[in-house]
């Protein structure tokens, strides 16, 4: 009797978490192997941001910097003008070159934590080999290890996602994704326009307060800053540019969860479209600029939040 008590009893648990938690998404992501892939996946995105910071300094600040002393000491010129063609050469042979490797690196560690997630298989003619366990680790190991920046990297994906098959969740974490970096490069690339603006008319209204002559504003500070302005219009577009391809492959996501809805579906049909959906977000991820950790981390609760409301209520539209 007893026995028989215990194992309905079981059951019933079972049943009852088969019942709220119908895939293993939110385990797998925040299981340690899933963090750990997250660790490494962040890190190599702050090494590729902090080559790119370099590259902002030698593209943007040494100009400006050279320009403005040789306005202020002509004697100098010849000595920095040999800077800036260093600093540029040194720029393309080496820091854009380090930099596109971290960013493909980094494509291939979300890559390889999206198929572990969603349950996908390594397309090795997209990505080619997978990233070794011992680069994951070496990668991981030099993440922060506080609480809080370990906390950031938990329920990557939202919750709520749980309570779905599998071959509807996985759509609904691709559709997501898509969203999120097609939104968060839709407002980084309005940052990016207004503060260099803002940096243009702070100058340009200290030289109008020093009564300086429309000859010697141009030459005193539009030169310096145009360097500035080029990068912001350049980074702009880039991001403008990304967010519009994003939002067009988030549409077709969303085209197939309509027809998912509508009607009876092949799960295997869905599985090899979510396989088409991870491809374009790979070589998306490979290309896609960086975004500056600070405008990040601005953007980011207000985003998170949104995202999280957006998937909860798909998920209730599908039945979910």
């Amino acid at each position: 009797m007893a026995f028989c008590i215990m194992a309905r009893f079981q059951f019933t648990l079972a049943f009852e978490r088969h019942e709220s938690e119908m895939n293993e998404v939110v385990a797998k992501q925040n299981s340690s192997k899933g963090i750990g892939m997250l660790k490494a996946r962040q890190q190599t995105y702050a090494w590729a941001t902090t080559l790119q910071i370099l590259q902002l300094i030698a593209g943007v600040l040494v100009p400006i910097t050279a320009s403005i002393s040789a306005l202020i000491y002509p004697c100098t010129r010849p000595y920095l003008a040999s800077l800036a063609l260093l600093v540029l050469i040194l720029d393309i042979a080496f820091i854009d070159r380090w930099m596109s490797k971290f960013i493909r690196q980094a494509a291939k560690l979300s890559e390889l934590f999206d198929c572990y997630v969603l349950e996908l298989e390594w397309n090795e003619f997209v990505a080619g080999e997978e990233p070794t366990p011992e680069s994951v680790s070496f990668a991981a190991s030099k993440f922060s290890s506080s609480a809080n920046a370990v906390g950031k990297l938990m329920n990557w994906y939202p919750v709520s996602v749980g309570r779905a098959p599998i071959h509807i969740a996985r759509l609904a974490c691709q559709r997501t994704n898509l969203w999120y970096d097609a939104e968060l490069r839709r407002r980084y690339s309005d940052w990016v326009v207004v503060i260099p603006l803002l940096i243009v008319a702070v100058f340009f209204a200290v030289g109008l307060g020093a009564n300086l002559l429309f000859s010697e504003l141009v030459l005193a500070i539009a030169v310096p800053l145009t360097p500035l302005l080029i990068w912001s219009i350049r980074e702009h577009f880039r991001h403008r540019d990304t967010a519009a391809s994003q939002q067009a492959l988030r549409a077709s996501a969303d085209a197939l969860m309509k027809s998912v809805k509508s009607g009876p579906v092949v799960v295997s049909d869905l599985e090899a479209k979510s396989r088409e959906f991870q491809d374009a977000i790979y070589l998306r991820r490979r290309a896609n600029p960086l975004v500056f950790p600070v405008v990040y981390s601005l953007l980011r609760n207000d985003m998170e939040r949104d995202m999280n409301a957006g998937a909860e209520e798909l998920l209730e539209r599908m039945g979910y």
